[in-house]
């Protein structure tokens, strides 16, 4: 068997060589080779040889059972005879790998100087062995030291006003800055108080994945959307309160002429500016509700918060809504600023839109004039037979006289099963 396995007692990965069959044929080779185990390619730079040799093989287009040729034969019993030095090879295992570096760590190899181009041409066992470069890496990056100069962000750089020919082409690009704050400006362009949130979470989390070796999957955890939120406000308040920040900072006061003093702010464990009030010994609340976090009204994303708490909370009135936003965050001038939402909500707006008194026209003709109730006729009948058919009765003979030639038909059907009355 030729391959890796793992000792348990020194916990290190070895090579296991022996090759003790003898090969004269494509077949058996070919038998050999499949059986190498080096899932995590320590010795694929010997490996490699063993398949070149069976792709040289192929192009000579030998069958599974022709004879070798001697050339083959001895390259293969010079890998055989120096198997045995694979033996000495010991990897120590590493149970964690921390790989939290920089971009800055980051440097150009040339190709002569790089082991993995070893593996496209292959080493026999013993050049392996010799070779420590393979598993421990090149010298020269043990010896490199970089110096606190090697690296210098842009926005450190000196600047030189240096006369440029302008026949010289220029390759070096240029930044201009616009004056647009961009981080805060992409959060304009969501119109959902949840989808910011998510949206941020998301992008911590592909940060917290590209740097960590242990990568978290599935769904948004609730810690997550709550760091969310959190970076947001105090992104927000970086904006509008930064002299305060940066006297809180310091063990300092807000100025006199800030808006902030009446609120008593303070920092957390976070640095985020909370409200102070009057309710530090309350035992039954919350830290976050007895401090809400403060967050400026003039912002986007202060709209929004006021749009979800209103909506999640089926369009309740004003101040139910401010309370419940108090109970996270803290809006300076709330009422305002909720009244203002409140007006712009379109379900509001038809829920509590009042009727208009709409103006009355006039009654028709046949509505106002009197008109006798019997015309035409003065004939009554009254259908008691089982046939069907009528007896007309003459009865308003005595109307005559006041109705004159306009004469009133009542036609009475008497149903005695149904016991109803019907009038035509």
């Amino acid at each position: 068997m030729f391959g890796l396995f793992w000792d348990l007692n020194e916990d290190s990965f070895k090579v296991r060589a022996v090759l003790s069959d003898k090969v004269s044929t494509k077949r058996q080779m070919l038998s050999i080779i499949v059986r190498i185990f080096d899932p995590l390619g320590f010795v694929s730079l010997s490996t490699v040889i063993l398949k070149i040799i069976l792709q040289e093989l192929w192009k000579a287009g030998l069958d599974c059972d022709d004879e070798i040729s001697s050339d083959i034969l001895n390259r293969w019993n010079r890998f055989q005879a120096e198997i045995s030095c694979l033996k000495q090879i010991k990897v120590p295992r590493v149970g964690k790998i921390l790989t939290l570096i920089s971009k800055e760590s980051w440097h150009h190899i040339t190709e002569k100087l790089n082991p993995a181009d070893w593996a496209t041409r292959g080493l026999y066992p013993k050049q392996l062995l010799e070779n420590s470069e393979w598993v421990a890496g090149p010298k020269w990056l043990h010896d490199f030291h970089p110096s606190s100069n090697s690296f210098i962000p842009f926005s450190e750089q000196p600047v030189s006003l240096v006369p440029i020919d302008q026949s010289e082409s220029l390759s070096d690009s240029v930044v201009l800055s616009t004056g647009v704050d961009y981080s805060l400006s992409f959060l304009d362009k969501f119109s959902s108080y949840m989808k910011v949130v998510r949206t941020v979470a998301w992008i911590f989390r592909f940060y917290h994945n590209s740097k960590s070796v242990f990568k978290v999957t599935g769904p948004l955890y609730s810690h997550e959307l709550g760091t969310s939120i959190k970076k947001v406000v105090k992104l927000l308040q970086n904006g509008e309160y930064h002299t305060e920040l940066t006297l809180l900072k310091c063990n300092k006061p807000p100025p006199k002429s800030s808006k902030l003093q009446s609120l008593n702010v303070f920092l957390d464990s976070k640095e985020i500016l909370r409200v102070g009030g009057r309710l530090r010994l309350q035992q039954t609340l919350k830290f976050e509700q007895k401090h809400p976090m403060l967050i400026p009204n003039k912002y986007h994303f202060t709209s929004l918060i006021i749009r979800h708490f209103h909506r999640v909370n089926f369009h309740v009135g004003q101040e139910l809504v401010l309370s419940l936003i108090r109970q996270q965050f803290w809006i300076p001038h709330g009422k305002s600023a909720v009244k203002k939402e409140m007006c712009n909500c379109i379900d509001c707006f038809k829920l509590l839109a009042k009727p208009v008194t709409q103006m009355k026209g006039d009654l028709p003709i046949e509505r106002i004039n009197p008109v006798m109730l019997l015309k035409k006729t003065a004939t009554a009948g009254l259908d008691v037979v089982q046939s069907g058919r009528p007896i007309f009765v003459d009865f308003f003979q005595h109307l005559w006289p006041y109705i004159g030639n306009n004469t009133a038909n009542v036609v009475f059907q008497m149903v005695k099963r149904l016991r109803l009355i019907r009038i035509d």
